[in-house]
């Protein structure tokens, strides 16, 4: 290295350095590292800091420091969040550096993604209202990234011409409130999807961006719902044109409030029944989609969290209820199980009426 006469001790690797020229006047200076910990790493390290300077021709160490580094090892499931004291007691937990680099270097959330590496079970619990980069996160592993309670996936910066998240591998999204926080209009489009494997984005808020998802020709198929899809400037969901064999099934979403017209571009590659499309009617373009199983109601919200009140549920010979038990469901003794989708509407007012075809009427 430049101007170092100085070897590394033992059991220390050389990293690099930096070197800068001070005006006589000047009080001082400073330099910020950020690195990364192996993905392998399980047990505790150092980081030694040696400051040489400059008198005459001779160079000579004036400083050094050492700055101890706790290694947890990873596990099964992993946090992301914005700093040490809100990853509270739950360990192992991922934080924001200072960089903010290609692929999402220098965010806690692309640190877990790649430190589940391999693992097909990987799952990330994203906490608080956590603030990404203004570089898209590359999702790059087969992982499953959740929310913990009403967790936010959002953004503070003004650079707002990357995507939040791009999907590459076949991952899960669930329960998380993603929106690319004070961008300008159109924003930041929040998911982009270009994999080969199967992806499903559900129980999740998706608001306030430009296009909330978009999916590129290829053959990995989107399985979207649960979720509330609103206030976007573009679409929905928009798949590209092309011969990827691909295909987005939608159900039991609010896709609504979005650009105006069609709220979802399929592109012939995708189904999407069942789901409430506000008052527009043209509710998709180049779907397979039936007028009359579009939801006359919206989906109720979750409460405390992202996403809709509604499942995907098995009815077998024995009892079970949904939502606090205001819904019970079983077959007869005779019957096979099967499962079924339960939404809850609501109740009280001729808005909360999900279906308004049938030969009789229908009573709140």
């Amino acid at each position: 290295m430049t101007y170092c006469t100085e070897t590394a001790p033992a059991n220390y690797t050389l990293l690099g350095g930096a070197y800068a020229s001070l005006a006589s006047a000047a009080f001082g200076d400073s330099l910020g590292f950020a690195f990364r910990i192996g993905d392998t790493a399980i047990v505790p390290g150092s980081v030694l800091v040696r400051v040489m300077e400059q008198s005459g021709s001779t160079w000579t160490r004036t400083e050094q420091a050492f700055l101890s580094v706790p290694v947890v090892p990873t596990t099964s499931t992993v946090f992301v969040a914005n700093d040490a004291a809100a990853c509270s007691i739950n360990s192992p937990c991922y934080i924001n550096s200072g960089d903010d680099l290609t692929d999402g270097l220098g965010t806690g959330l692309k640190d877990a993604i790649d430190a589940r590496a391999g693992n097909l079970q990987g799952n990330i619990v994203v906490l608080g209202n956590y603030a990404i980069k203004s570089q898209t996160v590359l999702v790059d592993q087969p992982v499953t990234i959740s929310g913990l309670s009403d967790a936010s996936l959002t953004y503070t910066g003004q650079v707002c011409s990357q995507a939040m998240l791009r999907i590459t591998a076949g991952a899960t999204l669930r329960s998380l409130n993603i929106n690319d926080g004070a961008c300008p209009a159109p924003g930041r489009d929040l998911v982009a999807m270009n994999s080969t494997a199967n992806v499903a984005i559900e129980s999740s808020d998706l608001v306030n961006g430009a296009n909330a998802v978009t999916i590129a020709d290829n053959s990995g198929n989107l399985l979207l719902r649960f979720n509330q899809i609103h206030g976007n400037s573009g679409y929905a969901v928009q798949l590209a044109s092309g011969t990827g064999t691909g295909q987005l099934e939608a159900v039991a979403n609010n896709l609504y409030g979005n650009r105006a017209g069609a709220q979802v571009e399929c592109n012939q590659k995708g189904r999407v029944e069942h789901n409430f499309w506000g008052s527009d009617s043209v509710a998709a373009s180049n779907c397979t989609f039936t007028a009359n199983k579009r939801l006359g109601a919206a989906v109720q919200l979750r409460t405390s969290a992202p996403g809709v009140q509604a499942g995907l549920f098995e009815v077998a010979t024995s009892l079970s209820n949904a939502f606090d038990g205001q819904i019970s469901f079983q077959h007869a003794a005779n019957g096979t199980d099967f499962s079924l989708y339960i939404l809850n509407h609501g109740h009280g007012s001729p808005d909360n009426i999900p279906f308004t075809g049938a030969s009789s009427a229908l009573t709140p």
